[in-house]
């Protein structure tokens, strides 16, 4: 009774009527940091148990409706907190998730086609622009708190064309990314299949 899903709501229900698949970025509310509606947090909320409680409010009243969960929106960009914190909330949401929607796919946090300059951007590996994978392959290989590393069922990208460039350029870049990420995915056990 605490949130407010009629925004949410409207949106499942479109999908529902139109037999869409939907995918869920997730973003941290500015309510769980002390900003106001509106916001996102780009650090750590205030409270772990406030993450936990809305992902598995979230989860719980859209089982089956919201198919993929992604645990932050372009987080190698707009997570200011360490790896660490964002491993930390990424394996609370995705817990959170797994319990309320067993059969969900829960990636992890998307990136955006940019180095960025948040979390994970740096170690233990610097990453280029372009080369987002590398920044996977630092979340994968960083522990929270509790000394866990993230569990992931998928990870993807929100890949830009920044410039105007021929269609084959725009291929090669697709594949180049793909082959980074599937090495990285590959290594790390995420199956193809998901």
């Amino acid at each position: 009774s605490c949130y407010t899903w009629t925004n949410l709501d409207n949106w499942v229900n479109y999908a529902q009527a139109h037999n869409m698949r939907l995918v869920y970025d997730w973003y941290v509310p500015g309510w769980q940091c002390g900003l106001g509606p509106g916001v996102d947090c780009r650090v750590m909320p205030t409270n772990i148990t406030w993450m936990s409680n809305l992902a598995t409010a979230l989860a719980t009243r859209y089982a089956g409706k919201i198919q993929y969960y992604e645990t932050g929106n372009e987080a190698n960009s707009f997570f200011q907190g360490t790896c660490a914190q964002l491993v930390l909330l990424h394996n609370t949401i995705y817990t959170a998730i797994k319990a309320a929607d067993p059969k969900a796919i829960v990636g992890a946090p998307n990136m955006t086609y940019e180095s960025g300059n948040g979390a994970c951007s740096t170690s233990p590996t610097p990453v280029p622009n372009g080369k987002e994978w590398i920044w996977l392959q630092n979340f994968l290989q960083t522990r929270d708190s509790n000394g866990n590393l993230p569990t992931v069922d998928t990870a993807g990208e929100h890949f830009y064309q920044v410039t105007a460039v021929p269609l084959d350029s725009v291929g090669d870049q697709f594949l180049t990314t793909y082959n980074g990420f599937r090495s990285v995915m590959t290594a790390a056990g995420i199956s193809k299949s998901m």
